[in-house]
């Protein structure tokens, strides 16, 4: 169904609820976006890579539902290098793949009873004002969206390297399991949640918050952040991504408002060893990595010769404990992250 860059509370609400940053925009042919004919999947994706870059975000995750679904993998096969995860929900598979034609027949035109509760609450009213949006002029992007998933998508599937987690509602009338069966098996790093409860509606309306925090604690681990900013290209990629990761690895999906661990400074144990010992050791090992690819980016003229990389080092790090400390004191996600944005806002450059 066609969707554009509209805000809907229905659709949107549980990602903002939870801290998260969203970003929508139309696809070409909706909305007010220029038609882009013969367009592909790819292509949209590459028109995502290009906005975000223009607003300045250089590290992500995405969502795709639905027809969105396809999109939202052709996004983390365009920009590796940005996109940490994608959350997929109700999504196509590839209109040439073996299993879901075949029983693509079963898609009925009534929607089960939990969809249609779904539809006749708060999301109809959002839906249509979203289409009223949409379509202004015709259905020129309903029809190129369409031609766009039936035919080849311009990229493969082994292309996504990223965490995905795919979510599929047994009871869905629109996008049958069998398509995200399918993805599931053809997508390596992907995470198959099938609900037996749910269709294509009800699995997406106020729940993608729950799914996209999931993601999010899945691609966020300590040690996986740490490694992954220090392989970004630019030196002020490598503090973001570490900031960045700081932020999400110290506010639990469960509780986006609260900590994932309290800070603590226990006596000493069996081994002699304190809580700031090991936060001592944790900062200096820190400031070794960071100092010595900071280094390496002046060699390489990324940074000025006369930036200091011990001294941004220790700068990163000391900003980075600093967000662990205020997670551990309840400090919503969204102020975190505004914080580590703000800290990099006077990066040096050559």
């Amino acid at each position: 169904m066609p969707s554009s860059a509209v805000p809907t509370d229905t659709i949107l609400g549980s990602m903002t609820e939870r801290g998260f940053r969203v970003i929508t925009y139309s696809r070409a042919g909706y909305g007010t976006s220029s038609p882009a004919a013969g367009r592909s999947v790819a292509d949209t994706a590459a028109d995502c890579a290009y906005l975000l870059t223009r607003l300045g975000v250089e590290r992500y995750l995405v969502v795709g539902w639905s027809a969105g679904g396809p999109h939202a993998l052709a996004s983390a096969a365009a920009a590796p290098e940005s996109v940490e995860g994608v959350l997929v929900v109700a999504s196509f598979a590839p209109f040439d793949a073996g299993g879901p034609d075949d029983v693509a027949a079963e898609a009925a035109s009534s929607l089960p009873p939990v969809d249609l509760a779904v539809l006749t609450a708060g999301y109809g009213m959002d839906d249509a004002v979203d289409m009223d949006h949409d379509l202004p002029g015709g259905d020129a992007g309903w029809v190129a969206d369409l031609a766009a998933l039936t035919g080849p998508w311009g990229f493969d599937l082994d292309a996504v390297t990223v965490p995905v987690e795919l979510w599929h509602g047994a009871l869905d009338h629109v996008v049958p399991a069998a398509h995200g069966l399918w993805l599931a098996e053809h997508l390596p790093t992907a995470q198959r949640h099938l609900e037996p409860g749910h269709g294509h509606l009800s699995l997406a309306v106020d729940r993608l918050g729950e799914k996209l925090e999931a993601l999010s604690y899945r691609t966020a681990c300590v040690a996986c952040h740490a490694a992954r900013s220090l392989a970004r290209p630019t030196a002020r990629g490598v503090a973001v991504a570490y900031l960045t990761g700081a932020v999400r690895t110290t506010v639990h999906p469960e509780d986006p408002v609260g900590p994932r661990g309290e800070l603590t400074a226990p006596d000493g144990g069996d081994d002699g060893h304190t809580a700031p010992d090991d936060l001592i050791t944790w900062r200096e090992e820190g400031v070794i990595l960071l100092r010595e690819r900071f280094s390496r980016a002046v060699e390489e003229r990324d940074l000025p010769p006369d930036a200091d990389p011990e001294q941004l080092a220790r700068y990163v790090i000391t900003i980075g404990y600093g967000i662990a400390v205020q997670a551990a004191n309840g400090v919503p996600r969204l102020e975190l992250q505004e914080a580590a944005d703000l800290a990099l806002r006077g990066w040096p450059s050559e």
